[in-house]
């Protein structure tokens, strides 16, 4: 396990330098293989390496291509559920509120979505007029149509963003389902073929995964840098609280971590103090949340819907009538032992806040198998000791997923 030192530049900022597409969604290794110039001199052998290359490249196009295209549509339909990213990192509260800030403020613009969206589908005619040999089609090096189509796109940090998430939503399959209806997911890099058919069987394994890999490192990244940005952006709490969860969420208090040594570690924030600012925000924006119950198939689910009734006081519940169509709303999956309206009683007997926080504080605090002593700073100890030691008389639900949607 090692500290994070990178910086905590912030998502959702109006004058952000625009990113080099291909090179985050695709990660160096892959851009690198990409550019490869054919070497042969032979005829037969020139010919069967540029056949190599170019089912390689026009692979690689199809997958940035259709990922552009189906983030786009996901986006303008308002279907966050399909952004709804799961990279590993325990972080789904971090792209709940990332992805509600994005909606809030309006970007990435529809200009960029225009404009992109026909990038995308002019790659894809040209990869077809190649792979179909027109007579019309572009006759480049494998290398150079990559370098002057592809590795040329660029893109706001926002679309980053949304195209990471869309990809790292496409990557998992659930895996078991539990007793008591929740789910359990993982990535699986065969996905990929969703987004470029018969993938698995051109591009190598190793190229694959490190697709796979870039972007779980990636988004969790970008995850906790946007959320560091929200924290900072909190006037409703007292200054010394605000303080402490900023120096939790800071670089400083990071941990890099991989089960493995031979894949790049993700970035684990401390849980705690992510839902906290998650919290506080939607608290201080009088935003909507909405408890869902996790049942087993086959049995009802349950609903309730809370806002703060005035900038930084806790939630009380709102009628779902009240919540108009498209409102963002941010969703606390939970599976409830109890029934739909003593669970309203209890969460507003014991306060919504301090609820969730005593369900998060039992939780490892940063990655799989971190314990809680690795909160260092002793007034962040004692605060979760605190909400810890709340939760254990608080049974009647447990909390499981939080995620970002908009009222239908």
């Amino acid at each position: 396990m090692s500290i994070s030192t990178v910086g905590s530049s912030s998502l959702a900022l109006e004058n952000s330098c625009p990113v080099n597409l291909v090179s985050s969604l695709l990660g160096r290794r892959v851009v690198e293989e990409m550019r490869q110039k054919p070497q042969c001199v032979a005829k037969e052998a020139r010919e069967r390496e540029l056949s190599y290359l170019n089912g390689r490249m026009h692979s690689v196009s199809l997958l940035v291509a259709n990922l552009i295209i189906k983030t786009i549509a996901a986006l303008k339909a308002n279907n966050f559920e399909a952004l709804d990213a799961n990279p590993g990192d325990m972080g789904c509260q971090n792209r709940a509120l990332a992805l509600r800030n994005l909606y809030k403020i309006g970007l990435p613009t529809d200009e960029e979505l225009t404009e992109l969206e026909q990038a995308a589908f002019r790659i894809k005619k040209s990869v077809q007029d190649r792979k179909g040999g027109a007579k019309h089609a572009d006759k480049s090096s494998p290398d150079e149509f990559f370098q002057n189509e592809i590795h040329s796109l660029r893109v706001s940090k926002e679309m980053e963003y949304a195209l990471h998430c869309f990809l790292s939503k496409m990557l998992v399959q659930k895996y078991e389902v539990l007793e008591d209806g929740r789910t359990r997911e993982k990535s699986n890099v065969n996905q990929l073929s969703n987004l470029s058919p018969r993938i698995e069987n051109i591009l190598e394994s190793g190229l694959r995964t490190s697709i796979l890999e870039n972007n779980q490192t990636k988004l969790s990244l970008l995850s906790l840098e946007a959320v560091r940005r929200e924290a900072a952006e909190i006037s409703t709490l007292p200054s010394a609280e605000k303080e402490l969860m900023e120096m939790m969420l800071s670089p400083e208090r990071t941990h890099l971590y991989t089960q493995n040594a031979a894949y790049d570690p993700k970035t684990f924030g401390c849980h705690f103090y992510e839902v906290k600012t998650l919290l506080h925000q939607l608290r201080e924006s009088e935003g909507v949340i909405c408890f869902k119950s996790i049942v087993p198939k086959g049995q009802e689910s349950f609903s309730l819907f809370f806002k703060s009734p005035l900038p930084g006081a806790d939630f009380v519940p709102v009628p779902e009538e009240l919540i108009s169509p498209l409102d963002p709303v941010v969703v606390f999956e939970a599976v409830s032992h109890v029934d739909s309206n003593t669970c309203r009683d209890l969460l507003m007997e014991r306060g919504f806040t301090d609820v969730i926080l005593s369900q998060i504080a039992k939780e490892d605090p940063y990655e799989h198998g971190s314990r809680i002593e690795h909160i260092e700073i002793p007034s962040a100890l004692d605060e979760v000791v605190f909400y810890k030691g709340l939760g254990e008389g608080i049974t009647f639900l447990t909390v499981d997923h939080v995620y970002f949607t908009v009222k239908k």
